[in-house]
């Protein structure tokens, strides 16, 4: 009789243990790849810039992105990625979940910032994949409210080809203005 508990033990042991991790969606892992990171440059860019730079190793049934949320949230990645800006009033500072915060830094932040991807984690593993969309919805929110676009001043900006556009339209059009103000 122990031995046939052992031996059941065992085999839910290894079977648990070669299960297959939970896949983000490919949606949902290219949206949690519109997130900001700074790299170990200082360098800051889209996660999905990221991975144009550093590639991963190809997967017939994967994307990279997919690849890459697989590593952050069932290899430990999350823990030092540097996705948490904090402007001190002067200049944005980026922080991984593990990282060391600054004693300034209001609570709400600290405890956003430690615990939001290992929550992220636990429904990624439950494959609640609604409650993960909407923490990538959060974290992009997060990202906007309190990273370096928040402290700079917001100016409207019209797209290069229109200005472009513009220019060679009021170029062209000297020779018949020109003249209109000789005549008179």
């Amino acid at each position: 009789m122990k031995r046939l508990i052992l031996i059941l033990s065992l085999a839910t042991i290894v079977l648990s243990s070669s299960a297959k991790n939970a896949v983000l969606p490919q949606a949902t892992a290219a949206r949690f790849c519109q997130l900001l990171v700074c790299d170990n440059d200082e360098q800051l860019l889209s996660l999905t810039s990221f991975l144009r730079k550093n590639p991963l190793e190809a997967n017939d049934s994967l994307t990279t992105e997919q690849l890459f949320c697989d590593y952050i949230f069932h290899y430990g990645g999350w823990q030092t990625l540097r996705i948490f800006p904090y402007c001190d009033g002067k200049q944005a500072h980026w922080f991984a979940a593990t990282s060391e915060l600054p004693e300034e830094m209001p609570e709400e932040h600290r405890r956003y910032i430690q615990e939001v991807l290992l929550r992220m984690q636990k429904e990624v593993d439950a494959e609640e994949w609604i409650t993960v969309d909407a923490y990538i919805d959060r974290l992009l929110q997060y990202q906007r409210q309190f990273g370096p676009v928040a402290t700079t001043t917001s100016t409207a900006s019209l797209p290069v080809p229109i200005i472009l556009s513009v220019l060679v339209i009021l170029f062209l059009s000297i020779p018949f203005i020109i003249p209109r103000f000789q005549l008179k």
